[in-house]
């Protein structure tokens, strides 16, 4: 008798879970690709030459869900050197590098590399889609 209880409510949650995903949608509202957050796999190589491109490419992906990913086409990709790695007699660092991410999420950017003696560097990325950072 017990056994058949357990599935009347994981049927019941089923349901509402699905009225609840119906009433969303009839409701006009749009589902916000990254409600839950957004993320990013970032693939450059280990070390450049001074003056030289770095060449970075990112996939960005977003969380409509708690437990889903969607790629974030459209998403803005920034990045910038961190100004407090530069290290002394570098007066500045090249200007940031912005692109826009595919249908795929999915962009590519060249990063001018700094001039000056040999350093570990930092790059800081941002991420923005619609109000989301």
């Amino acid at each position: 008798m017990r056994k058949a209880a357990q599935p009347r409510r994981l049927l019941l949650v089923v349901r509402a879970s699905m009225l609840a995903l119906v009433a969303g949608h009839a409701s006009g509202q749009g589902r916000d690709p990254a409600a839950r957050g957004l993320d990013a796999f970032v693939h450059l190589p280990a070390a450049a030459a001074p003056g030289a491109l770095l060449p970075v490419q990112i996939e960005v992906r977003g969380f409509p869900t708690i437990a889903e990913t969607v790629p974030l086409g459209g998403a803005t990709i920034e990045a910038a050197w961190d100004p407090e790695k530069l290290g002394k007699g570098v007066s500045g660092a090249p200007p940031a590098v912005r692109a826009t991410a595919d249908a795929s999420g999915r962009a590519h950017l060249e990063v001018p590399v700094p001039e000056g003696a040999e350093r570990e560097l930092s790059l800081l990325i941002a991420l923005r889609s619609g109000t989301h950072a």
